[in-house]
């Protein structure tokens, strides 16, 4: 009998050198960086500083403190009940969102010095306490002294020539109206500064934006409330829904003393 014997052979694969593919930590910011100007104070801090000049008919120097959240809340009590969260209550004033923004922006922890890497611009100009002042202004020129100085400040950077301002955006704490004078009368409304050809090319966030504008975005007004944590927020949120509330409603408007109606 023959036998007949079946010899297997495996292929083998040469050695392989791997390869250690190095590690490469994704950068957390990476799309969200925002450059930030320095301004001459002329534009931010010193409209702070002299905050008693913004109003005529009441001090202002209150409402710019704690960051621009102004006092705390001073009619809640020890043992109040009615609000869970003493703490993040402030009396703030409704036009305050320029400096409450600019605030916030500082401890932002993707700010970065280095604008290449930037995906926006920031210019921290107060515009709407600085326009506060000269709303009852006749003087055009006067009205228009400080929109005209901050774009030609802005316009002259080299940040600003890269794209002429298309990655710029600018806060303002007013209405749309107060920045967008249509007429060079007096009886015109406001400064021209969003209506001048070097602001057109930016963001603007206002609280009230203009229909008209496709680079108006508009914000909610700043309240009283500022919560910390979110926790804060579902608990005042809990308490509002178990209040036993008979009527509800809303009102916004103000007194018009020289009004006849």
């Amino acid at each position: 009998n023959s036998v007949t014997l079946s010899i297997g052979f495996s292929k083998i694969a040469p050695k392989q050198n791997k390869t250690v593919k190095p590690h490469v930590e994704i950068d957390p910011c990476l799309g969200k960086y925002i450059y930030m100007y320095n301004l001459p104070s002329r534009f931010n801090t010193d409209l702070v500083k002299n905050c008693r000049a913004i109003a005529q008919w009441f001090d202002f120097y209150p409402y710019v403190i704690n960051g621009g959240f102004g006092p705390r809340f001073s009619n809640i009590s020890e043992d109040s009940e009615t609000f869970t969260t003493k703490e993040s209550w402030y009396e703030t004033n409704q036009f305050m969102l320029s400096m409450i923004f600019h605030d916030r922006l500082k401890k932002y922890e993707c700010l970065t010095k280095n604008s290449s890497l930037a995906s926006a611009i920031y210019a921290p100009f107060y515009g709407g306490l600085d326009i506060r002042k000269y709303l009852d202004e006749s003087n055009l020129t006067i009205r228009d002294e400080s929109a005209l100085a901050f774009t030609s400040w802005l316009t002259g950077r080299p940040e600003w020539k890269r794209i002429r301002g298309w990655d710029h955006f600018f806060v303002f704490g007013r209405i749309s109206w107060d920045f967008r004078r249509l007429t060079n009368y007096p009886s015109g409304w406001g400064s021209k500064l969003l209506n001048l050809p070097e602001t057109r090319n930016t963001t603007v966030l206002l609280i009230e934006s203009s229909p008209w504008s496709n680079n108006d975005f508009a914000i909610p007004y700043p309240t009283y409330f500022h919560p910390k944590t979110d926790n804060e927020v579902f608990e005042w949120q809990t308490q509002v829904k178990n209040a036993k509330r008979s009527y509800l409603f809303t009102f916004g408007g103000a007194s018009r003393p020289n009004s006849t109606s």
